[in-house]
């Protein structure tokens, strides 16, 4: 039945696990932003680009060129502002995650107490009579 309602919720399981990527992602990337950060801040007198292609950050001429004209304040701020960004796109997919875990288990657990009340129903008036109410759920 768990396994019906996986296969009938797919959309559900793929925006769970698309949600997940991306808060991975995002911790990831944010990490990489702060030791960046953490280097600019450690070397003052390094240069912004050559940081980039030593550690195979990134390859974009133009970023390079953009980077270089920043200041080390400025590019500091930036970071900082990234890093921001990248923790409220985690947060963002942590709601969406929740939420379509929320839902999947909402209709699992319908499903289930309808299964368990259409048990409940089939018995006998003398079978189910012989219960407690709570025992009879149990035994269902």
């Amino acid at each position: 039945m768990i396994r019906e309602t996986a296969i009938n919720q797919w959309k559900l399981i793929i925006l769970n696990i698309a949600t997940n990527l991306i808060q991975a992602g995002s911790e990831a990337l944010t990490l990489g932003v702060v030791f960046w950060t953490v280097q600019i801040l450690a070397k003052p007198e390094l240069n912004h680009s050559g940081f980039l292609v030593a550690n195979n950050v990134v390859h974009l001429s133009g970023l390079e060129l953009w980077l270089d004209r920043l200041t080390n304040a400025s590019l500091v701020l930036f970071l900082l502002g990234v890093a921001i960004l990248l923790q409220a796109l985690k947060s963002i997919a942590k709601y969406f995650n929740r939420t379509s875990v929320g839902y999947f288990a909402a209709r699992c657990r319908t499903l289930v107490t309808q299964r368990i009340y259409g048990q409940i129903l089939r018995l006998s008036y003398a079978c189910a009579g012989y219960f407690k109410i709570g025992d009879l759920n149990e035994y269902v």
